[in-house]
C-alpha cells in the first residue's frame, strides 16, 4: 500500500503533466488560429456564433464581404449574399444534428471573382453527448478549381479544333488523339491510343519523326515542318505540323504536344493562283499578239479586198481568194486568243439556244462524219440566252471536234439542253450572279481524259494531240467565251467511257430581245472630204491610204498623234473628219489625239481603230462598234459605210 503522501505527490505530478500537455496543446492550437498562413478555421455555438476561429479565416471573410469578424457575432449576419447565407444555414442546421459533412463550396458576390473551398463539418459534443456548437475546416481550392476550368476549356478548344491535335510520349506511344484527329486520319481515339504514331508516317519518312521526337527531347519546339501522312483509307496528305515539349510539375519533359494542319486547302489555292497567274500572262501576251497580228492582218485583208474588186486575170484571182481564205483562218486563230484573254469583242443577242443548236448540227453532221452518230436532247419550248451567236457556234465545234477526235473507232455524240436553277453559293463560286441558267452538254463515248492530263485541259497551247492537229486553243477558247458570258465550264469524265461537258449560261427572257442595228448599205458610196489618218504601222497605213484615196477622199496622213498636231494648223479648215489608232507610240494615244483637236475644232467627227477590242479600253469612252470604232481587221465595205454614216450625221457630242 501506497503512503498517502506518496500518493498525493504522484497526483500533483500527474496534473503537472496532464496541465503542460493542455498548455502545449492550447500554445499550438493558438500558434495555428493566429499564423497569417495557417488553416482556415472556425468554431460556432447553436445560435452560428462565433467562439473560434482562424487569422486566416478573418482575412478570407474579409476579402469576401469586406466585413471584420468577432468573437460572438452571428455568422450569417456577415454573408451578404442571399443565397450563400441561405445555403450556409442549411449546412450548419444539418451539422447541429449530429451529422458531418465534407462539401465544396462556392462564396462571394456574384459580381465579383467567386472563391471556391473545401469545408469539412463537425458537431461539438458536451460531456452528456449534446451537440453544443461546431467547427468548420476550410481548405481553399480556389487555384485548383481555377486550373480545373482551364483545364476543361483548353480541352474543349483542342476537342473542336479543326486540326489534328495528338500528345504522345518520349517513345511515340499515343495519349491523346482529339476530334480533328479522327476527321483527318480516320482513325478513332479507341484505334489510336496506346499506339505507335509510326501508323501514320510513310517508312521513307520516319527518320522525321525520330528528329523531333530528338528536338523535343532537347527542349526544342518544331514549327511549321511540312510533310505527308497516311490515312486510314491510305491517301496521302500534306500536312504542317507544329511540336512542343509537355512537362511535369517538376520541369521534366514527359511527352509531346503534336497539332498536324491539313495542307490540302492550301495547297489548292496555291495551285489555283499560280495557274491564275499564268494564264494572267499567257492573257497579256495573246492580247499583245493578237493586236499586232490583226495590224498585220488588217493591211493583208484590205489590200487583198482591195485586188479583188478590180479587173485581175482569172488565175491571179484564184491566188487571192486563196490568200484571202487564209487570211481569214488567221483571223479565226486571232480571235481564239482573243476569246482565250477574255477580250474578245462580244456582240450580244438575245438568241433562242435550241434554234442555235439545231443550226449548227446540220454543219456538225459533215464534220464528224457518218461513223459518229449525232444525237440532240433539245426542251419543248425555246430557251433564250444572251449571247454573241458566232462565239457560241465556235464553243460547239471545238466541243465537237474533240468529240470525234475522242472516237476514232466511231461511237455517240449527244448534245443536250435542259434548265436549272443556281442558288447564291453555287454562284458565288463561279463569280456569277443566282438564278435561272442552261446547261448545255456536249457527251461523247469516247477514250476519256487521263487523270494527269485533266488539270491541264484548259490551259492555252496545251494539247495532246501530234504536231498540225491542234493549236491547243480549243478548249482555252470555250472556257473563255463561258467566262465573257458570265457563265462556266465543268468536265465529267472516265477512262474508256467519255467525256461530257457542261456549259452553263445565264437564262434570259424573251422579252429583252434588242433591236438588232440596220445592215451598211450593200454598195456605200465615197466622198471628197480631208481625213486627218493617224496610223503608226507603216504597212498598214499604206493600205489604207491607198483605199481611202480610192473612195475620192483627200487625206493628210500622220504616223503618230505628235505628227497629226503638227499637221493640224495648216489643214484644220479643211479637215472633217479623224480616223486614228488608239494605241500610239510616242506618248500620245488616240483618245488624247481626238480630246485635243476638238477642244480647238468641237464639230470634228473621229472614227477610232484598234487591234485590241473596245473592252480593252476605259468604258467611260464612248466606243461603239459600226459607230465610231473599228477593230482590226475590217473590209474595205465596212470603212466606207462608217466613214459617211459619220461624216453624214448631225453632230451630236464629240467623238
Amino acid at each position: 500500500m501506497v503512503p498517502e503522501s506518496t500518493a498525493s505527490i504522484q497526483a500533483v505530478a500527474k496534473w503537472k503533466e496532464v496541465a503542460e500537455q493542455l498548455r502545449r496543446q492550447n500554445s499550438l492550437l493558438k500558434s495555428i488560429l493566429e499564423s497569417p498562413q495557417g488553416v482556415i478555421m472556425f468554431a460556432l455555438d447553436r445560435a452560428y456564433r462565433y467562439t473560434e476561429f482562424s487569422r486566416s479565416h478573418q482575412e478570407t471573410m474579409q476579402k469576401i464581404w469586406g466585413e471584420k469578424i468577432e468573437i460572438g457575432r452571428n455568422m450569417l449576419d456577415v454573408i451578404k449574399n442571399a443565397d450563400d447565407r441561405e445555403k450556409a444555414r442549411r449546412h450548419f442546421d444539418m451539422v447541429l444534428q449530429g451529422a458531418h459533412l465534407c462539401l465544396e463550396e462556392e462564396y462571394g458576390d456574384s459580381a465579383l471573382c467567386r472563391s471556391y473551398y473545401e469545408n469539412r463539418y463537425s458537431p461539438i459534443f458536451d460531456s452528456q453527448n449534446a451537440v453544443t456548437g461546431l467547427t468548420v475546416f476550410v481548405i481553399d481550392i480556389t487555384a485548383r478549381k481555377q486550373a480545373e476550368e482551364t483545364n476543361a476549356q483548353l480541352a474543349a478548344i483542342v476537342e473542336s479544333s479543326g486540326d489534328a491535335v495528338i500528345g504522345k510520349n518520349l517513345e511515340g506511344i499515343i495519349t491523346s488523339w482529339n476530334a480533328g484527329a479522327e476527321k483527318l486520319f480516320g482513325y478513332s481515339a479507341k484505334e489510336m491510343v496506346g499506339t505507335s504514331i509510326m501508323r501514320l508516317v510513310l517508312p521513307e519518312r520516319r527518320r522525321e519523326n525520330v528528329h523531333i521526337l530528338e528536338q523535343i527531347s532537347k527542349g526544342e519546339s518544331v514549327r511549321n515542318f511540312e510533310t505527308v501522312r497516311q490515312t486510314k483509307d491510305g491517301r496521302l496528305l500534306e500536312v504542317s505540323i507544329a511540336a512542343s515539349p509537355i512537362k511535369n510539375a517538376m520541369g521534366k519533359i514527359i511527352g509531346v504536344s503534336k497539332v498536324a494542319r491539313d495542307l490540302t486547302a492550301r495547297k489548292q489555292l496555291e495551285a489555283q493562283l499560280r495557274q491564275s497567274q499564268k494564264m494572267e500572262a499567257f492573257g497579256q501576251l495573246a492580247g499583245g499578239v493578237a493586236h499586232d497580228f490583226n495590224n498585220i492582218l488588217a493591211a493583208v485583208i484590205l489590200e487583198i479586198d482591195l485586188l479583188l474588186a478590180g479587173n485581175v486575170p482569172a488565175e491571179v484571182r484564184e491566188g487571192l481568194m486563196l490568200i484571202n481564205t487564209n487570211a481569214e483562218r488567221a483571223v479565226n486563230l486571232t480571235r481564239q486568243l482573243l476569246q482565250f484573254s477574255r477580250k474578245q469583242m462580244v456582240q450580244s443577242r438575245v438568241l433562242d439556244l435550241s434554234e442555235l443548236i439545231t443550226g449548227v448540227v446540220q454543219m456538225l453532221r459533215r464534220l464528224i462524219g457518218e461513223h459518229i452518230a449525232l444525237i440532240t436532247e433539245l426542251p419543248a419550248g425555246m430557251a433564250f440566252v444572251l449571247a454573241d451567236r458566232s462565239m457560241l457556234e465556235q464553243v460547239l465545234l471545238n466541243l465537237a471536234l474533240n468529240a470525234r477526235d475522242a472516237m476514232p473507232d466511231g461511237g455517240q455524240l449527244v448534245i443536250r439542253l435542259q434548265s436549272l436553277t443556281v442558288n447564291a453559293t453555287t454562284a458565288a463560286r463561279h463569280q456569277t450572279k443566282p438564278g435561272n441558267f442552261l446547261c448545255l452538254s456536249v457527251q461523247d463515248h469516247g477514250t476519256g481524259i487521263p487523270p494527269e492530263v485533266l488539270p491541264r485541259i484548259f490551259e492555252p497551247f496545251f494539247t495532246t494531240k501530234d504536231v498540225g492537229k491542234g493549236s491547243g486553243l480549243g478548249l482555252s477558247a470555250v472556257q473563255g467565251i463561258l467566262a465573257v458570258h458570265n457563265g462556266w465550264v465543268e468536265v465529267e469524265t472516265k477512262i474508256g467511257q467519255g467525256t461530257v461537258f457542261h456549259l452553263y449560261l445565264p437564262q434570259v427572257e424573251a422579252e429583252t430581245v434588242t433591236a438588232t442595228p440596220p445592215p451598211l448599205n450593200t454598195a456605200p458610196s465615197g466622198g471628197t472630204e480631208s481625213i486627218l489618218m493617224v496610223e503608226d504601222d507603216s504597212a498598214f497605213q499604206a493600205v489604207l491610204m491607198f483605199a481611202l484615196k480610192r473612195l475620192g477622199y483627200q487625206i493628210i496622213p500622220a504616223s503618230s498623234g505628235k505628227e497629226a498636231l503638227e499637221l493640224w494648223p495648216a489643214h484644220r479648215q479643211s479637215i472633217g473628219l479623224l480616223l486614228t489608232d488608239i494605241v500610239m507610240p510616242k506618248g500620245w494615244s488616240g483618245f488624247q489625239l481626238a480630246a485635243q483637236l476638238q477642244q480647238d475644232k468641237p464639230e470634228l467627227k473621229v472614227i477610232f481603230m484598234s487591234g485590241y477590242p473596245r473592252e480593252n479600253f476605259d468604258p467611260n469612252m464612248d466606243l461603239q462598234e459600226g459607230f465610231n470604232f473599228l477593230a482590226k481587221p475590217f473590209k474595205p465595205a465596212v470603212l466606207a459605210q462608217l466613214l459617211r454614216n459619220r461624216l453624214d450625221a448631225a453632230h451630236k457630242s464629240p467623238g
